[in-house]
């Protein structure tokens, strides 16, 4: 045997539906084969480093989602060429979808394998991407204020606190004009929550960051700000062992004091019922346009 490869029918699956494709077995020469299989695997993950040297610990927690296979071929005699083996695997609709975080990732593969007696086993894998399921939710509107010394400094007013991927974000706000206050900072923020072991873990990402100065806001009552949501940004859900959420944080930047912050919760909902990112393990691409404007 030459070279086992698998083929997908598409390049990403729904949970709920058959995962379809080929395995591919190409022969310089006859040989015989005991069986040929192909196996779905899924894996949740959860990671936390604690202490350093002697002293350090690492804390995981892992469950599996899905572990299914087929037999392809129950053995026999392969001519030499290329022979072609289909196979369907029913992908459970409760499984979550693809990711890669700092402290835990969720990861599909398949893996055929070819039985031959008295021989190494030639194996072959690849990576599944699997969407993510989202709810369709109504929106809500949501307001906060930042306070100073029981003052109302700054007032945001989110009309609607639904993310989707593809479609603007906005929120306004009003300023009352702190003489100290340099501008104000609005910041979109992803954050991982996990707990292997009972041992909490917090990681934030900052998706995207636009500062207001404060010679912008002398003069104006209210305050527009908006964005469209990029596919390249991370989905928001939660798994067993992990829970990834976004937040809209605004920040009055004061200096010589503590910088006054409030952090306004989202909901990531879907027009579709599945939704595929097209993140990647570390970064994220920021193909995103802030407009600032009053009324």
């Amino acid at each position: 045997m030459r070279e086992l490869r698998i083929e997908t029918a598409k390049p990403v699956f729904n949970p709920g539906e058959p995962v379809e494709g080929q395995v591919i077995v190409i022969c310089d020469e006859d040989f015989d084969c005991n069986r040929i299989t192909i196996e779905l695997t899924g894996e949740e993950e959860t990671r936390v480093v604690r202490g350093s040297g002697k002293h350090r610990r690492v804390y995981r927690e892992d469950l599996t989602h899905v572990a299914q296979g087929r037999e392809l071929m129950s053995g026999g005699h392969i001519p030499s060429g290329e022979h072609k083996y289909p196979f369907s695997i029913y992908l459970p609709e409760q499984v979550p979808g693809s990711y890669q975080g700092f402290h835990g990732h969720i990861r599909y593969k398949l893996q055929a394998k070819a039985e031959v007696s008295w021989a190494f086993d030639p194996k072959w894998s690849v990576p599944l991407n699997v969407t993510h399921r989202v709810p369709i939710l109504r929106p809500e509107a949501k307001v906060a204020e930042i306070l100073e010394d029981g003052q109302q400094v700054v007032r945001v007013e989110v009309p609607q606190d639904l993310l989707r991927y593809d479609e603007p974000f906005s929120l306004r706000f009003r300023a009352k004009g702190d003489p100290d206050m340099r501008g104000i900072r609005v910041e979109l923020l992803y954050i991982e929550r996990v707990a292997p072991r009972g041992k909490k873990e917090k990681t934030e990402r900052r998706i995207l960051e636009h500062f207001i100065e404060r010679e912008q806001l002398v003069g104006r009552l209210l305050h527009n700000l908006s964005f469209k949501f990029s596919r390249q940004w991370p989905a928001a859900f939660q798994s067993p062992l992990i829970h990834a959420s976004y937040f809209l944080k605004v920040v009055a930047d004061i200096p010589w004091r503590f910088d006054e912050e409030v952090m306004i919760p989202l909901r990531f909902s879907a027009k579709e019922r599945f939704i595929s990112s097209t993140q990647e393990s570390e970064t994220f691409g920021m193909d995103y346009k802030i407009v600032f404007g009053d009324e």
